[in-house]
């Protein structure tokens, strides 16, 4: 009885941490208060969700089934976070792109300003700025291509999860035809 109520207190806790989004109906999403559902109201979600026999508590496979949709909502979230930090990225590489383009358009106009009569000091100050520019260029498109494949092996991973854990939670009975 008692692992039963922590099993359930875990579950309802789960979802005040995750919020209810994934439990609440449509009426409940359009409304525009952004105050938190109380706990008994979450408690009563889940169980006018999940609850098929109607006794007001929740057998094994139904808390089996509710666990795999909180799961299923952190999931999804993580994803989107996952896919936001890809975006993030992705922009950072575009305004480093940009800002070498600047770098070269600058380079070009002090050649044309001063009609090629520098004197040596600058010379050189330029061409020891535009190694460090190229060298920065390199290392910003080797930790791109880097990201980008780590992002690729996350995303395969998660999925590879996401299966697994379908297939175990099937396994256990916890699957829709029971």
């Amino acid at each position: 009885m008692a692992s039963k109520n922590l099993l359930f207190k875990t579950l309802i806790a789960g979802c005040l941490a995750f919020g209810s989004a994934g439990l609440a109906t449509a009426d409940e999403t359009e409304s525009t208060e952004c105050e938190r559902p109380s706990r008994e109201e979450i408690r009563q979600r889940i169980l006018d969700q999940f609850d098929e026999d109607g006794d007001g508590r929740l057998t094994g496979a139904e808390r089996r089934k509710a666990r795999a949709r909180v799961e299923d909502i952190r999931d999804k979230r993580e994803d989107q976070r996952d896919r936001a930090e890809d975006k993030r990225d992705r922009l950072e590489d575009i305004r480093d792109r940009r800002e070498d383009i600047r770098d070269a358009r600058e380079d070009v106009r002090d050649e044309a300003h001063d009609g090629g009569r520098r004197d040596k000091f600058e010379d050189r100050r330029d061409a020891a700025e535009d190694r460090r520019d190229l060298a920065e260029d390199r290392r910003d498109r080797k930790e791109d291509v880097r990201d980008r494949r780590e992002d690729k092996r996350d995303r395969a991973e998660d999925r590879r999860d996401r299966k697994n854990n379908k297939r175990s939670r099937r396994s256990q009975g916890g699957g829709i035809g029971t």
